[in-house]
């Protein structure tokens, strides 16, 4: 008898390419759809934050800028509607 020993990450891994072949090719185009628009947004709102001049923005780009680049697509939406006066 075998005893395979796997750690965490590589069961999390199984688990996700599981996941992700257990989709059908609708799914995966909708998430692959949804990531790009995310990454899209997160690049544009952090260019246009590094090249806006403070007085331009709400708060301080060092708040704005993690905001921005960590949290989902509600960072970037966030600043688009709040960030810039």
């Amino acid at each position: 008898m075998e005893v395979v020993n796997t750690t965490r990450f590589e069961t999390l891994l199984l688990d996700v390419r599981n996941s992700w072949s257990g989709m059908s090719a609708q799914e995966r185009r909708l998430i692959a759809s949804l990531a790009s628009i995310d990454l899209l947004g997160k690049i544009t709102a952090l260019v246009h934050l590094a090249r806006t001049d403070n007085r331009k923005i709400r708060g301080s780009k060092w708040v704005w800028g993690p905001a921005v680049g960590g949290v989902n697509m509600f960072g970037w939406i966030a600043y688009f509607l709040f960030g810039r006066k």
